[in-house]
């Protein structure tokens, strides 16, 4: 009797163990936080107006502040070289996604969409 309950406890533990380190949760992935190449540092704003469309930071953090001042609560950041994709997700609205372009240094173009709706697309300039 005391070695069939060894056994048991034996086999929970063991199912425990690997329940555990079998998760699918991938914890180590960069969770889709990419920073935009350095290169494109600065303030862009659409090509026609003096509108402040985009900031890339010093450290590649790219930001919408048109956007994010709407109450947007997530921000996913994928892509590298010339070609990134940004998605907003906010409360009670399908996620944004905005897909950027970069054409050289200093001109891109910014193509948005919202729950498969293409929204349209912006040329972009730095200065």
């Amino acid at each position: 009797m005391n070695k069939k309950l060894f056994s048991i406890l034996f086999i929970l533990f063991l199912a425990c163990i690997l329940s555990v380190s079998c998760s699918n949760k991938d914890k180590t992935g960069s969770g889709g936080n990419a920073k935009v190449d350095t290169t494109y540092k600065g303030n862009w704003y659409t090509a026609d107006s003096q509108y402040l469309f985009m900031t890339v930071k010093d450290d590649g953090d790219v930001s919408f502040p048109g956007i994010e001042s709407q109450g947007a609560t997530g921000k996913k950041v994928e892509g590298s070289g010339s070609s990134y994709t940004v998605t907003y997700s906010g409360p009670g609205a399908p996620d944004l996604v905005l897909q950027i372009t970069f054409t050289d240094s200093s001109t891109g173009t910014v193509k948005i969409s919202q729950g498969g709706n293409d929204l349209g697309t912006d040329n972009i300039v730095k200065r």
